[in-house]
């Protein structure tokens, strides 16, 4: 079993913004010892509001979640600036995403981030948050069961 020493910023609902986190109040910086024995999953879901984004690549803002074992520890929306759906697929690989949840995508974006190991489920429509609580639950990652609402940890 690998461990990893991982520092992040933790602030529930931060947003950063051009590569910077603006936050209300004070964040604080933990680390962790993370277990890294495969069910910790990093999502993403190109937002429209708080919906996904019909096409990927036409919107800056991105839900980032990661969530171990079905239970969501961190949780954030990034403004990344970046509309180009070539500049946001490499974004996307370089935040080693696993799993990108978006509306329709163009073949080429699709195929580059599946070759950059990154697994696409396209054509999702609704609530960014209850689409990423669905992934969790059919993933068998998801343990709570109840209202199948999404609940960030």
């Amino acid at each position: 079993m690998a461990f990893y020493l991982l520092s992040y910023l933790v602030e529930t609902d931060s947003t950063v913004r051009n590569g910077r986190i603006a936050v209300p109040g004070a964040l604080k910086i933990v680390n962790d010892a993370v277990a890294n024995d495969g069910r910790r999953m990093k999502i993403a879901v190109p937002l429209f509001g708080d919906r996904v984004s019909p096409h990927f690549g036409a919107s800056s803002r991105i839900l980032l979640v990661t969530a171990d074992r079905g239970d969501v520890i961190h949780r954030m929306v990034l403004d990344s600036g970046l509309t180009d759906g070539w500049q946001l697929a490499r974004h996307m690989a370089a935040l080693e995403i696993d799993t990108l949840l978006c509306g329709g995508i163009q073949v080429l974006h699709k195929e580059w981030l599946q070759h950059n190991g990154i697994h696409v489920l396209d054509n999702r429509r609704g609530p960014a948050e209850a689409v990423v609580a669905e992934l969790l639950v059919s993933h068998g990652l998801d343990r709570r069961t109840s209202g199948g609402g999404f609940q960030a940890g």
